[in-house]
């Protein structure tokens, strides 16, 4: 069975324990259905998943063997859980490299640009008050 990526398993976690918002989980009944719907988990995946999302608050370790997913948890999960994450990273990341990109290849070019618009938005503005509202120089 192909691998699945860490943030399927933590997806898949987070889903599972969403089935069951108002109720305390036991950790061998997830165990059991991770086992029986996905072969390719094992206990240290579980455990790892679980560390993880105790350290990002999206479940709570009430009692011991025991966990429940948190009001954060569901939030996250409707907002498309670690793989809408981890995207979400990856198109910030190819955004700022691109603006890094376009500053560093065209930066002298900025304050050239800047006059230019500053004087056309003032040559405007003079323009607009010679014509229609009939300026006159005072000199």
């Amino acid at each position: 069975m192909k691998s699945r990526r860490r943030t399927q398993k933590l997806d898949t976690i987070l889903n599972y324990s969403a089935q069951f918002k108002d109720m305390q989980i036991p950790l061998k009944d997830l165990y059991n259905h991770l086992q029986i719907n996905y072969p390719g988990f094992t206990g240290a995946d579980i455990t790892q998943a679980l560390n993880k999302l105790l350290i990002d608050h999206n479940i709570s370790g009430t009692d011991p063997g025991y966990y429940k997913i948190t009001l954060k948890g569901v939030v996250f999960l409707e907002d498309g859980g670690y793989l809408a994450q981890k995207q979400n990273k990856l198109v910030k990341s190819r955004y700022q490299n691109y603006i890094k990109k376009y500053e560093t290849e065209n930066s002298p070019l900025f304050p050239w640009i800047l006059a230019l618009a500053g004087i056309l938005i003032v040559a405007g503005v003079l323009r607009m008050g010679f014509l229609y509202y009939h300026w006159s120089i005072p000199f």
